[in-house]
């Protein structure tokens, strides 16, 4: 938070940054000095959100979630009966009698 106000004592800033603000301005103010506080401000949090957010030390320690549609689960199902059935008839799976044929 920064406030901008016309209260400039140093008690006013005091007040002001213990009841949170991150920056105190007093007015009149640059808009290039508040263009410079937004940016810094904006920059430390993503760099203490990477710090504490644990992402560069749990890369390859967690899976990624992968979703699939109910399209997707029902021609999976499909395709491993159809292959366990050519299976059954053909003592090959479907893979393997593709790969024999293409050579």
């Amino acid at each position: 938070m920064i406030l901008l106000t016309s209260k400039t004592e140093f008690a006013n800033r005091i007040e002001g940054l213990e009841q949170g603000a991150d920056a105190y301005l007093g007015k009149p103010f640059s808009v290039e000095e508040l263009h410079t506080l937004i940016g810094n401000l904006i920059a430390n949090r993503i760099r203490l959100k990477g710090k504490y957010s644990g992402s560069s030390t749990q890369e390859g320690k967690r899976a990624p979630i992968v979703l699939q549609s109910s399209d997707e689960m029902l021609m999976d199902r499909i395709m491993k009966v159809i292959s366990s059935a050519f299976k059954k008839m053909y003592g090959i799976s479907p893979t393997e009698y593709k790969e024999a044929n293409e050579e």
